[in-house]
């Protein structure tokens, strides 16, 4: 009888050792990387492709009128970095709580990017930008309105959630409309026009305010540049609506499958999904981590012009910051044209790029801030530019190639959730925070030297997944 007590144990044991020997193996199966080869992954060994072909294929008004959008998106944005000193002055409010307003818009942007990404999953998305963009002229006007602090803060509550549909919506039809081999240089395009614009705003705003004259000039700029969003929001009406995923189809499988009737995927099974493409996690939190010290900075860099260079006057702070992203411009296309080069031959090259042009920020960044010269503040402001703005111009087409297109509304919302709250909304707090407490220099300092670091070398360990990722989209 001991015997055979022993024997069941011993059987027992050697069970127990199996399962386990079996889940291990299961566990690095599916912890393997599936590589396919570079011919079936979409995009990479394709033809390159001409902004000819491309419109020749989607047409030039989607790329028009979605360009005119995002740049009338940073020139409303630039309003209350050139005018905060303004503001805080009409308001009687501290530096921390005009840094705070501006930069906690990026919350609210958050909280309509969601549920936009879920729309632009599952119905027309024309519509959408045409009657988001038309209420987002209508709150930018209601904010020169505003009569204190509270009511600013609401208003631009309004305009954030109204403007949303710019990363999800916009995102999914560019790539559903153009082709794949000129993602990054109609990125670079679209980012060149809308920095173009949101360079000469700061001077434009500050022109309007000067113009109308007064304590409350400032209030003019918002009245106005609801106008010309009004005029390209109806025209957005006219776009037409693209099939979903049509390149990717004609690059895997050679021909276009419209897709008859799709069954709705849930929102948990969307994030499901889109949590298990590790490009897009070590992007995210990359972009995140940047986030803290970068989007505050506008609002940052105007304070310093005024309360340390004793830069009083609204059109030569205007002037100043616009000056530094001038040299950025000219330098997009060039990127982009690389970028589209790179990833043809090796995609994760291309993402690794993206973090080598962050983690200089780090060093630029202290520099610019511990100057006691407008000409050096904009001069040491370039490198910055033009290295920031080429990053984030590319982002949007590393996050398009790896999100399957049935999932692009709620994957770009997914990463304007992870960027634009904890990195904007948070990182603005921690800025208004910090500006009342150390000071403009010491928060700039704080947060944007560690943050470049670790952003840029986030971007740059997520290269090594990309080519796992594409291969899961195609599988």
């Amino acid at each position: 009888m001991e015997a055979d007590s022993r024997g069941d144990v011993a059987a027992l044991a050697a069970a127990v050792l199996d399962e386990e020997a079996a889940r291990e193996a299961a566990q690095a199966r599916s912890s393997e990387q599936i590589i396919f080869p570079d011919d079936v992954l979409p995009g990479v060994n394709s033809e390159p492709v001409t902004f000819s072909q491309a419109f020749a294929r989607g047409g030039r008004l989607m790329f028009i009128v979605l360009g005119l959008l995002l740049s009338l998106d940073e020139l409303e944005g630039a309003a209350i970095q050139v005018l905060g000193p303004n503001i805080r002055h009409s308001f009687g409010i501290s530096s921390g709580t005009i840094v705070f307003i501006g930069t906690a818009s990026s919350a609210f942007f958050v909280l309509g990017a969601v549920p936009m990404g879920w729309l632009a999953d599952r119905v027309r998305r024309v519509p959408i930008v045409g009657v988001a963009s038309l209420f987002f002229a209508g709150f930018v006007f209601l904010s020169g309105f505003a009569v204190n602090a509270f009511m600013l803060f609401w208003t631009r509550f309004a305009t954030g959630i109204a403007k949303s549909n710019s990363i999800p919506v916009h995102q999914s039809l560019l790539a559903d409309n153009y082709p794949i081999g000129i993602r990054a240089r109609m990125s670079a395009g679209m980012n060149m026009g809308a920095q173009a614009l949101g360079l000469v705003s700061p001077i434009l705003v500050a022109a309007i305010a000067v113009w109308a004259g007064g304590p409350e000039g400032w209030r003019w700029a918002w009245y106005l540049l609801g106008l010309p969003v009004a005029v390209v929001a109806i025209l957005a009406f006219f776009i037409k609506e693209p099939p979903r995923g049509q390149f990717e189809k004609d690059d895997v499988l050679g021909e276009v499958i419209e897709d008859e009737n799709p069954a709705p995927i849930s929102m948990e099974a969307a994030f499901a999904r889109i949590k298990k493409i590790a490009t897009i996690k070590t992007v995210l939190v990359g972009f995140c981590a940047l986030g803290f010290g970068l989007f505050s900075q506008g609002e940052l860099a105007s304070l310093y012009l005024n309360d340390n260079l004793h830069v009083h006057h609204l059109l030569d702070r205007g002037l100043i910051l616009t000056l530094s992203g001038i040299a950025a411009l000219p330098l997009l296309p060039f990127v982009g044209r690389y970028f589209d080069k790179v990833y043809r031959v090796n995609p994760a090259k291309a993402l690794a790029i993206v973090g080598a042009l962050i983690l200089p920020s780090a060093l630029f960044t202290p520099l610019q801030y511990s100057v006691h010269s407008t000409t050096a503040f904009w001069i040491l402001g370039i490198p910055q530019a033009v290295l920031t703005t080429s990053a984030f111009a590319m982002t949007g087409p590393v996050l398009q190639a790896v999100i399957p297109y049935r999932l692009r509304g709620m994957g770009t919302a997914m990463a304007t959730m992870y960027i634009f709250f904890i990195g904007g909304f948070l990182g603005g707090v921690l800025s208004g925070f910090f500006t009342d407490a150390i000071g403009i220099r010491g928060t700039v300092i704080a947060l944007g030297v560690p943050t470049s670091i670790i952003g840029g070398l986030l971007q740059w360990n997520g290269a090594r997944f990309i080519r796992n990722d594409l291969s899961i989209f195609v599988d």
